[in-house]
């Protein structure tokens, strides 16, 4: 086996990189206040926040796991008025919207957002964040900050280092990009590094994929040390890999050891599939690393593993699982 690290990844040089919608205040420095607020379940349009000064600014991200919807409009929350700063749809075409207002009432309130059809039987996922700029001050959208996702130039191209016997390197070219994760996660994502699927085992058809497009890895389980070469202690840790909180970052790296594995845990955000609505029936899940042959390997056929479901409309039972599965 070999190291996959994907690494020294560069964007354009002088690019100053920013993430959704960048907001700024005259003369003023901004800063949270309070705590995050989630909320998300299925056919959801509301949560509940309680902002707590007047003239503050009200930051909403608003996602439906599926394809084909936008939102119409955002009230209430406090807001008098609110403007949307941003929206994208990422490679599995799943809408995802940045909202923001200026708070007007304080207290306890509910944010009603409105799609642009029923989005009953899909996931609706929402986060809400208050800022302040000091009492009284004007904000604006920064004319000057750009959207990273998979056509921005913001996104950084992957040069993947591919160690050798002799104990030396090389640094090769990818088709891979790393943009920055400001969904919680902030840091930087490899996009599309891992994916999976899930279809019908009787027609072979998919009925659903991972939310999830990028992915930080590094060394957080120790899977098979007793393999050649495979370090004992975690050579790749967060941070520096990754570079966390850097959203301007020109460089990133991350990478996995040989013998060590990343753990991802259900709550992780975005780390489903969305089963709303499918048939009861037998199913396989299907999770595969390096999914478009876009990094280096020399053995690309060992990169899936999968589980056969059963799924009805009120439990799932892995059935069976293939080699691998179960580190």
């Amino acid at each position: 086996p070999n190291a996959y690290q994907p690494t020294a990844a560069q964007s354009p040089a002088g690019l100053s990189s920013s993430v959704g919608a960048t907001f700024k205040a005259p003369a003023a420095s901004i800063s949270a206040v309070g705590s995050l607020a989630t909320a998300d379940a299925s056919g959801l349009t509301t949560m509940s926040v309680k902002p707590q000064t007047a003239g503050d600014l009200l930051v909403l991200s608003a996602m439906v796991a599926t394809t084909g919807f936008t939102v119409s409009s955002v009230s209430g929350g406090g807001v008098t008025t609110w403007t949307k700063a941003v929206g994208l749809a990422g490679s599995a075409g799943i809408d995802e919207e940045i909202w923001y207002g200026r708070v007007a009432t304080t207290g306890s309130s509910t944010i009603t957002v409105t799609w642009s059809g029923s989005i009953a039987g899909h996931i609706g996922e929402y986060s809400a964040q208050e800022f302040t700029a000091g009492q009284g001050s004007g904000w604006a959208t920064d004319t000057t900050g750009t959207l990273s996702n998979g056509s921005s130039p913001t996104d950084m191209a992957v040069t993947q280092r591919v160690y050798t016997s002799a104990g030396g390197y090389v640094d090769e070219p990818t088709p891979l990009v790393m943009y920055y994760a400001g969904d919680g996660h902030d840091h930087w994502h490899t996009k599309d590094i891992e994916g999976a699927a899930l279809t019908r085992v009787d027609n072979g058809q998919q009925v659903g994929v991972l939310a999830k497009e990028g992915f930080c890895f590094f060394d957080n389980v120790k899977y098979m040390l007793a393999l050649p070469g495979a370090p004992q202690s975690a050579t790749y840790v967060e941070p520096p890999s990754c570079s966390p909180g850097q959203p301007g970052a020109l460089s990133a790296s991350m990478g996995l050891s040989v013998g060590w594995g990343d753990l991802y845990a259900a709550s992780i955000a975005f780390q489903y599939i969305d089963i709303t609505g499918v048939p009861d029936g037998t199913y396989l899940l299907t999770a595969s690393a390096n999914p478009n042959d876009q990094a280096i390997e020399s053995n690309y056929s060992n990169d899936s593993v999968w589980a056969e479901l059963q799924i009805t409309s009120t439990s799932v039972t892995v059935l069976q699982t293939g080699p691998g599965t179960a580190p």
